[in-house]
């Protein structure tokens, strides 16, 4: 929605009247913002769909700078900016919805920003149900607390803003509500 974006401070190109290119804004940098650009009229997958403007490798998680340190009970991590949008506004603001730059950065991205993360008290990752996605999640999800970590599970469709442009709202919700804790496979009980 409209006021979605505006709370993320996403910007918007258009040409002849139409939406031509989508400027997700990620936090600043030693005093350069830092913005991922997605053009809409080149088909994605092909080559410029998106691109950035400043260092992206150092520029945090998209949408960290609207939620302060621990601000809400829950952080969502998801794995593409409409997707943190997505969530968002589904939880109606409830938690803090964000995201790493794309799954082959979703390790680098965790890591360097892992304390601001931990702040939160439950850690729920939306990572898209592709390959990619699931490889990425692989890579971070040990890296937090079990007993903090949940798995929102999006096998529906693709990533959360594909439920939204098929107007599954309620599966959504549902999907981010019933977020199923982690429980490591590799945990043995020392129980005697």
């Amino acid at each position: 929605t409209e006021n979605t974006l505006k709370v993320y401070n996403v910007q918007t190109s258009f040409l002849d009247d139409e939406p031509h290119i989508i400027g997700f804004p990620y936090p600043k940098v030693e005093g350069t913002p830092t913005f991922k650009f997605r053009d809409l009229l080149i088909p994605k997958k092909k080559k410029g769909h998106f691109r950035t403007q400043g260092p992206i490798s150092k520029a945090g998680l998209f949408g960290m700078d609207k939620f302060p340190e621990g601000s809400k009970k829950s952080i969502t991590i998801t794995e593409g900016e409409y997707d943190a949008l997505s969530i968002y506004q589904i939880t109606d603001g409830y938690t803090a919805g964000v995201s790493v730059s794309s799954s082959s950065s979703a390790k680098r991205d965790i890591r360097e920003n892992w304390e601001y993360i931990n702040s939160f008290e439950k850690i729920v990752f939306a990572f898209d149900a592709d390959i990619a996605g699931q490889n990425a999640l692989k890579e971070v999800i040990s890296m937090f607390d079990f007993k903090k970590v949940y798995i929102c599970d999006l096998s529906l469709y693709k990533d959360a803003n594909d439920y939204l442009q098929k107007s599954k709202h309620k599966e959504l919700y549902d999907a981010w509500h019933g977020a199923k804790r982690y429980s490591p496979s590799d945990i043995i009980s020392d129980f005697k």
